[in-house]
């Protein structure tokens, strides 16, 4: 039984990894190193992965398989505010196309159990202590525009229609 966390690498997935060691979980580390560190993962198996490629989808569905994921914990989007105002297509395919292969990958193989993270940027600035899952989306930034959450709140169908109803999930936003 394996966990799959997907952009592991990063700042916050690889302190997660860690975690996940030095509670004995067996982890499987998925990133594309445009950001991440593999030295930040230990002994965890890295396979170095675009979630948006065209072979993306078989290659988790393999990963998957051999591994013996049980569960997934997906840290991997892009979200550099900036970026995304000057390229609002390309994060659409990298965030939504990357989740919406997981996603599928997951339920071709029976996972069940997904915890998403996404930036707390796609609510912009509220003028509220805490934000939640009601509050809305930051019209004016392409991250609320594009982000899997917008979508999330119109039902997980529609970017794996498959998948309604057979993945739990749970989100948590970082900073």
């Amino acid at each position: 039984m394996t966990i799959l966390v997907t952009g592991g690498a990063g700042y916050i997935g690889s302190h997660v990894v860690r975690l996940l060691q030095q509670q004995g979980k067996r982890v499987t580390v998925i990133d594309n190193l445009s950001s991440g560190n593999q030295a930040r993962i230990g002994e965890s198996r890295l396979v170095e992965l675009d979630l948006a490629s065209a072979d993306a989808k078989q290659t988790l569905v393999d990963i998957i398989r051999e591994d013996a994921v049980t569960a997934v914990i997906h840290f991997a989007a892009r979200k550099q505010v900036g970026e995304s105002v000057l390229k609002p297509e390309w994060y659409f395919e990298q965030n939504i196309g990357g989740m919406a292969n997981m996603l599928e990958a997951m339920h071709e193989c029976g996972v069940s159990q997904l915890v998403f993270s996404s930036s707390a940027a796609t609510y912009g600035m509220p003028d509220v202590p805490a934000v939640t899952e009601d509050d809305r989306f930051f019209a004016g930034g392409q991250l609320g525009k594009n982000n899997w959450n917008k979508i999330h709140h119109s039902g997980i169908g529609k970017i794996c229609p498959a998948c309604t109803g057979n993945i739990e999930i749970a989100k948590i936003h970082s900073t």
